[in-house]
């Protein structure tokens, strides 16, 4: 068995949707959070539950074939959902909308998640107009569906895939990967022997190698169906001598978001976690495949709401940026 097949098990389907605003409106922190709120009545509309309030999924007969219990009803034997939210980092996703301006956010469909596709698709198709929920005195953000497209199928994550943008003429396996640098897009927030890590000089590549480590693994055995051994994450480190550096930016963020309740009623909820950049140094080569999987799945909690996003900002091979 191949010491990366924990890797290439994890299998997804993209679904790229694209809204379009249909007059001015204003759209506030944490988009993907927002979207998350839609998705979930879209799903709750199709549910055959005939409790649409309570969403009682304990009592309900339907559970077998209801789309809502399927990817948002948490199972205790499972980490995490089958899917996340995933939005594009150049794209513009906070403030002023004006008609016509689009919206696009990816629901990355995970491990057997990939066998609703369709039917989330169709989701999407039949509730076409949607509201993002404003705050403050700011009007909602109304928007109609312009578009659902459907990527990889189901397939697993090929890492070398991953890995294209970052190859430079085949420089990365001829060259010794010295750093890599990481950008936190989105909060990213976890736990580590059941205490929260809030303070930044605490994260170690230890700590973050772990909450990696973490994700990948569940994905891969509980969402994905692998029944192998998962190297440890001693093992994966083992040998290498690896460092992490905190950008002046890193910090643990306090902010807040909206939340409208099923009876109008609006209440803030504190939204916490890292935020900046950080470097891990030293021997990263192996850890390279780790790190790209991470990119396209996050880490930490609450990656349904777009949570733990990161990107890999530029690789150094020996001494030049790739």
């Amino acid at each position: 068995m191949d010491a990366d097949d924990w890797l290439s098990a994890i299998r997804f389907t993209d679904l790229n949707v694209t809204y379009r605003a249909v007059e001015t409106g204003y759209l506030g922190n944490f988009p993907a959070r927002k979207f998350r709120a839609v998705f979930k009545a879209i799903l709750q509309s199709q549910s055959p539950c005939l409790d649409q309030r309570q969403m009682a999924c304990a009592a309900c007969a339907h559970r077998a074939s209801c789309l809502y219990h399927a990817l948002l009803v948490e199972d205790a034997r499972r980490d995490y959902l089958p899917y996340l939210i995933h939005t594009a980092p150049s794209q513009r996703a906070r403030g002023m909308f004006r008609q016509g301006d689009t919206l696009s956010f990816t629901l990355r469909l995970l491990g057997y998640g990939t066998e609703k596709t369709q039917e989330v698709r169709d989701a999407f198709v039949s509730k076409p107009l949607i509201a993002f929920d404003s705050v403050d005195e700011q009007s909602p953000l109304a928007m109609t569906l312009e578009g659902v497209e459907t990527a990889n199928g189901g397939r697993p994550f090929r890492l070398e895939d991953l890995l294209v943008e970052y190859v430079r003429s085949g420089k990365i396996r001829a060259t010794p990967v010295t750093r890599v640098a990481i950008d936190f897009l989105t909060p990213f927030h976890f736990t580590f022997q059941n205490r929260k890590v809030t303070q930044p000089e605490d994260m170690t590549v230890e700590l973050f190698m772990e909450a990696l480590h973490r994700r990948l693994a569940g994905v891969s055995t509980q969402h994905c169906g692998f029944t192998g051994t998962v190297p440890a994450l001693e093992t994966i480190l083992d040998g290498n001598s690896v460092s992490l550096e905190r950008h002046g930016d890193f910090r643990f963020v306090h902010r807040v978001a909206t939340k409208k309740h099923p009876s109008g009623k609006k209440t803030q909820e504190p939204i916490k976690g890292f935020m900046g950049g950080v470097e891990l140094k030293g021997e990263v080569a192996l850890l390279l495949p780790l790190l790209v999987l991470g990119e396209a799945l996050h880490i930490g909690q609450h990656t349904t709401q777009g949570m733990g996003q990161y990107h890999i900002s530029r690789i150094k091979l020996g001494q030049e940026y790739a």
